[in-house]
């Protein structure tokens, strides 16, 4: 009887491994579209956060939810880090742009920890 369960077990593991699998492709697809959106945004000067576009999210996946009786916590928790990395994604594209444009234009930006006229911000003044 004991091994019968054990197989069960077995089984459903083996169900919950490809919804996993299922969920990181999805996961990977939603960043490659998420990088396409922020070269659009790009050529259209759009900014990177919409909050507006990010509340009607949540409140559509918050009802998905609770029509398929999912807890509401655990989906705000899992979209909000979802929104956090595409905003991430734009945010590094944005970024490395911006890099790409400064190396083609010989620009080089040098940062430093601490406020104009503190050590750090002298001795890099002299350095530079």
């Amino acid at each position: 009887m004991e091994s019968g369960n054990l197989k069960k077990i077995n089984e459903l593991r083996k169900s919950i491994n490809r919804i996993d699998e299922n969920f990181v492709k999805l996961l990977s697809e939603r960043r490659k579209i998420s990088s396409k959106i922020v070269e659009l945004k790009e050529l259209s000067s759009k900014p990177i956060r919409d909050k507006k576009r990010e509340q009607e999210l949540l409140e559509r996946i918050i009802k998905l939810a609770e029509d398929k009786n999912v807890d509401v916590y655990l989906i705000k928790k899992i979209f909000y880090t979802i929104i956090e990395d595409s905003i991430r994604i734009q945010q590094d594209y944005l970024q490395k742009l911006s890099e790409q444009n400064d190396l083609q234009n010989g620009i080089i930006r040098i940062a430093i920890q601490g406020i104009e006229g503190s050590y750090s911000y002298l001795s890099a003044h002299k350095f530079f």
